[in-house]
């Protein structure tokens, strides 16, 4: 019999909002061909997404939303919307308001790497080179933040926003756009969406009309998910157990993890980082966990500057993948490996 792996790049299945066999079923319906669901593009979706989650989370009275299938996607159709009209977008991100874990001693470190300072600079300014400048907030994903997501102006974007000086200023808030998403618990189900002020909006729109970037089968597939109804009660379920396994694996990475080894916590994909050493590559580490029986992320996005110029990449670990002593042992296997690369380096 062939030893059971632990999958790392996968959350647990008490952290998903939908059950596989939910997700087989909905499927299923989504493939019926319906000619309104091709013409509606994400619309009944977007209704969708707005009545069960709220404003708060997708997009305020007077504001517009525009739908995506991921929120990598929704920062790169935002990004083309502005630069098509003189803009930028400048992500305030939830890294910055997260400290470091270090395991050996038990502290955390607020210090920012390189990529960090540059982006806060950014975000703290106006104007640049004759651009406008819309800080952007990726919000913490829906499925795991119920009842604890940040308000616009949080995470870095209130100074830019107080000292914006052209575009709109709805309550305020002056020019910003909001990135959020929610994630049904299985790979690549997931919707994403930009919303803000209605100048801000219609550039979106356009460019997602010019590109053809319109809603996919999976956003179908979710659309059909979110018809059953319940989501406050599955968001309420999931966001607990997400608390519980993310806990419980900062644990575990403290009584496991080399010494001054850091990580820190991903709320946008329910996951722990690990900022790896100098020269080892996520991929390789990746490679050497499979051979153990671990199936371990790759932060690609999550890739940081080390202070020095140089560069340095993290492995991402899903919460509630295991837990109790298979959690323990499946660490301290990931531990032997990070140790075997720092002693050949």
């Amino acid at each position: 019999m062939d030893k059971k792996e632990i999958e790392f790049d996968r959350i647990g299945s008490e952290l998903r909002l939908f059950a596989d066999e939910e997700i087989v079923e909905a499927a299923r319906r989504a493939l019926k061909p319906s000619h309104d669901r091709e013409q509606d593009g994400g619309r009944r979706l977007a209704a969708l997404l707005r009545s069960g989650l709220g404003a708060e989370e997708t997009a305020l009275p007077g504001e517009g939303i525009c739908i995506t299938g991921s929120s990598a996607a929704a920062l790169a159709l935002l990004q083309r919307a502005l630069e098509r009209s003189g803009g930028r977008a400048v992500t305030a991100g939830l890294h910055e308001g997260i400290a470091w874990q270090q395991a050996g001693e038990g502290k955390q470190t607020a210090d920012l790497d390189e990529y960090e300072k540059v982006r806060i600079v950014a975000s703290g300014a106006t104007e640049q080179k004759g651009l406008a400048v819309w800080p952007v907030l990726l919000q913490a994903d829906s499925a795991w933040s119920y009842g604890a997501q940040p308000s616009v102006g949080a995470a870095g974007t209130k100074s830019a926003a107080d000292t914006a000086s052209d575009g709109l200023r709805r309550d305020g808030r002056g020019n910003y756009a909001r990135i959020g998403s929610l994630a049904s618990g299985a790979p690549e189900l997931t919707a994403a969406w930009v919303s803000g002020p209605p100048e801000l909006l219609r550039r979106v729109q356009e460019e997602r009309q010019a590109t053809g970037a319109i809603s996919g089968w999976e956003l179908r597939v979710l659309e059909e998910l979110l018809l059953q109804g319940g989501l406050q009660q599955r968001r309420a379920a999931a966001a607990e157990a997400c608390e519980a396994a993310l806990q419980e694996l900062e644990e575990a990475l403290a009584a496991s993890m080399p010494e001054g080894l850091r990580w820190r916590r991903d709320s946008r994909c329910a996951a722990v980082e690990l900022l790896l050493p100098e020269g080892l590559a996520a991929r390789a580490l990746q490679r050497a966990a499979r051979q153990r029986g671990l199936r371990i992320g790759v932060a690609v996005a999550a890739i940081a500057g080390s202070g020095n110029g140089r560069r340095r990449e993290a492995a991402r670990l899903a919460a509630g993948a295991a837990s109790g002593a298979e959690l323990a042992q499946a660490l301290r296997g990931l531990a032997a490996a990070l140790r075997e690369f720092t002693a050949r380096s």
